[in-house]
């Protein structure tokens, strides 16, 4: 995250705010500790992350003035958001202890949801993914979400092109995180969604956040949050295995979607980690257990002060694998572990990757509670990919783009799918 993104998150999202001049609060000693903590945290791991170009003590007594004054966690949140923003680097970051407690604007994870998923487009939000019945069922992919609640998309996408010109990823991801978060409330709960439909003609529906779905996992310090799994057979052949997060629950789905699948006589995948920001990392490997055959290959090498850890995968027994061609889709919603199993697999020669570019947000991170009681996520070690190369800031490129497109939505088409169906069933690998 860079640090001109960290400053217009602050602005735009309304969510970090300082109000020492407003309030006339006196400074909590609490919050200036917490300060102190995360900077000696963070500075313990840059070496490990090869950021050693950032001049850390610069920026603690750059922003210190700004700690020693906070009063609250609140305002002592935007002090942080831009003492991380300097590193430019992915997976710095501190969460509200709201996030967790759900006393907050940020709805704790694993709560309700409208069953609609987004991807941001030509700074806007599209509708992806809509559900064909209840009370969303009026909502349509390839219509435009411009708000939820209080929350103006629009406004916070013309903030975004006014501070960020040059940084379409970031103008991107922060549109998609901001929208994607507001899609989650309590159950049961209303709440208003501003849209434009596939005429850009303006729509105003007043829906209730529906009970969450899959199965809820929590990792380390952060929340839990449900595991959305899916996996079928299509018309054309392959198998399609679909999951929103690298984490436990969807571990053991897949492997009994394997199994299906080779009861059925099916040795082609296609895995869509299409809006997957990723999880556990050493799922990685146990996922790519089931399809590389070869022994002794890796995924890469996590390279830390402590020593690297080299992500070889473990093969299956024959008999057990999916050996057949293997398509991966992603897109700019595809982080971290994501990246780190299509980059690995791409390079291996096991996978071609349909799609769009993904972000280049690979870094592996862990969550630490802070004094004040929110959470501070950094990153720990830095990533490799098997030829060597840095995923991060760089991505995944795709073997066959195949670029997401509202008209193709709109007239009930999937681009990326579309191509990997196609390359599958032009020349179909032999069953072993």
């Amino acid at each position: 995250m860079s640090l001109r993104l960290s400053r217009v998150l602050a602005l735009g999202l309304g969510l970090l705010h300082c109000s020492n001049a407003l309030a006339g609060a006196r400074p909590d000693p609490v919050q200036l500790q917490t300060f102190e903590f995360a900077w000696k945290r963070v500075g313990e791991m840059i070496p490990a992350v090869d950021l050693q170009q950032v001049d850390w003590a610069a920026e603690r007594a750059r922003l210190l003035p700004q700690a020693q004054a906070a009063s609250s966690a609140a305002e002592l949140r935007p002090v942080l958001t831009e003492l991380l923003g300097s590193l430019q680097a992915s997976h710095f970051a501190v969460i509200p202890g709201a996030v967790y407690d759900g006393s907050g604007p940020t709805p704790r994870g694993g709560d309700g949801d409208l069953g609609i998923e987004i991807a941001p487009l030509d700074d806007a939000l599209v509708v992806v993914r809509a559900p064909p019945a209840g009370p969303a069922a009026a909502v349509k992919p390839g219509w435009l979400l411009q708000g939820v609640g209080e929350l103006d998309l629009s406004a916070l996408s013309a903030n975004l092109q006014t501070h960020l010109p040059e940084a379409p990823k970031d103008r991107a991801e922060t549109l998609w995180r901001a929208g994607s978060q507001a899609l989650r409330g309590p159950p049961g709960a209303p709440v208003t969604l501003r849209l434009l439909d596939g005429e850009d003609r303006p729509q105003t529906l007043t829906l209730s956040y529906r009970a969450p779905t899959g199965d809820a996992a929590a990792l380390g310090h952060l929340p839990a949050q449900p595991v959305d799994f899916e996996a079928r057979i299509l018309p054309q052949g392959p198998g399609y295995v679909r999951f929103n997060l690298f984490l436990l629950p969807a571990a053991q789905h897949f492997e009994a979607a394997v199994r299906d699948f080779r009861e059925n006589e099916v040795q082609d995948l296609i895995l869509d980690l299409r809006g997957n920001p990723g999880g556990i990392i050493q799922l990685a490997r146990g996922l790519a257990g089931w399809l590389v055959a070869d022994k002794d290959r890796s995924l890469g090498r996590l390279q830390m002060d402590g020593g690297d850890l080299n992500l070889v995968v473990h093969p299956r027994p024959d008999g057990q694998r999916l050996d057949g061609k293997l398509a991966i889709l992603v897109d700019a919603r595809s982080m971290s572990t994501s990246e780190v199993l299509a980059a690995g697999l791409q390079e291996l020669g096991r996978a071609r990757i349909f799609g769009e570019a993904t972000p280049g947000r690979c870094l592996p991170s862990l969550i630490e509670a802070l004094p004040n009681g929110d959470r501070l996520q950094l990153a720990f070690g830095d990533l490799r990919s098997p030829s060597g190369r840095r995923v991060e800031g760089v991505g995944v490129s795709p073997d066959q783009p195949s670029p997401l497109s509202r008209a193709a939505l709109l007239e009930g088409r999937d681009p990326a799918l579309d191509a990997a169906i196609a390359w599958i069933t032009a020349n179909p690998e032999p069953a072993p």
